[in-house]
């Protein structure tokens, strides 16, 4: 019987530096890409403002779900304007068929990038970037949406002073909970939506995500932050998401021993990997309030 070669997928192409989208944005390089899109830095030709342009793999834009999440993206964005989520200001279809958005420009990197460079944070580092993202999340759940995805990723922390902004990125498998105009599901039901690392009992189940989902999620980032480990690392995803459901969480000093946190701290890490949606710290509102009194109670001492 004759061999089978397979042969690699052809690499998409990049867009060169120079070229000019939609008539109006010129392409001045490329941010990043990965198996879905690439982000381009560009400069809208009428304000001479920076921007950055995500433009779907020619392939993804002829797969219907591919295209309904970088639309839904879009619907998200026009729902929801806050200084702790990325902006989207424009999206459409090139002429060669593929999807783009069109977002602010940042100048920073992501928390997964931290991570890289500096592996765990001091405890009230990690605190304070979790408030950004709660900050973001609660305006997110008072319109109706939940995130599914919050990880090092997809948070992204801009240079600023006295330190960075964070910005929550990537709204493309958010959910725009039952009774909220536009809602449209995308996804089958039954399906798994997020990444196993972070995602909630409740999503590993393919069951039903609620913003205690988000609160969850962000407990497993703030954990890895303050430790340098997810709480439930495995060897495969399938192991990570049985974990989330059926393994004991363990503490931070379980999994640093050296680690020098507050009780208060160990607590409201306790109370966000609550197996049950119910038993979860109640919403991102709620969860600040702990986050500022635990700040309030344990003050950084003068440098």
């Amino acid at each position: 019987m004759d061999s089978v070669v397979f042969e690699p997928p052809v690499p998409e192409a990049v867009i060169e530096s120079g070229s000019v989208l939609a008539d109006h944005y010129r392409i001045d390089g490329v941010i990043g890409g990965g198996a879905m899109a690439h982000v381009y830095r560009a400069e809208q030709l009428e304000t001479g403002r920076l921007v950055a342009i995500k433009v779907l793999h020619a392939g993804h834009s002829r797969d219907r779900e591919a295209v309904l999440r970088f639309q839904r993206e879009a619907l998200m964005a026009r729902r929801l304007v806050h200084p702790n989520i990325v902006t989207v200001t424009e999206s459409g279809v090139l002429d060669d068929g593929r999807c783009f958005l069109v977002m602010e420009a940042l100048e920073g990197e992501t928390l997964d990038d931290r991570f890289k460079r500096e592996g765990r944070l001091p405890w009230r580092a990690a605190v304070t970037f979790l408030r950004g993202v709660l900050l973001g999340l609660r305006h997110a759940h008072e319109h109706g949406i939940v995130h599914r995805d919050i990880k090092p990723q997809n948070i992204f922390l801009v240079r600023g002073d006295p330190g960075p902004l964070v910005k929550i990125l990537d709204f493309g498998t958010a959910k725009l909970r039952a009774g909220i105009p536009g809602n449209v599901r995308i996804t089958q039901h039954g399906v798994t939506v997020g990444s196993p690392l972070y995602m909630a009992p409740e999503q590993a189940v393919a069951g039903e995500v609620t913003p205690a989902s988000d609160l969850y999620s962000g407990t497993v980032v703030l954990f890895e932050m303050v430790t340098g480990d997810p709480p439930f690392l495995r060897d495969d995803a399938v192991a990570m998401m049985k974990a989330h459901v059926h393994a004991r969480p363990p503490n931070l000093r379980e999994t640093a021993p050296n680690l020098d946190v507050p009780d208060e701290l160990e607590e409201i890490v306790r109370r966000g990997l609550m197996k049950l949606p119910v038993s979860r710290i109640s919403s991102a509102e709620v969860y600040l309030k702990l986050l500022d009194d635990l700040l309030a109670a344990h003050p950084a001492e003068p440098s």
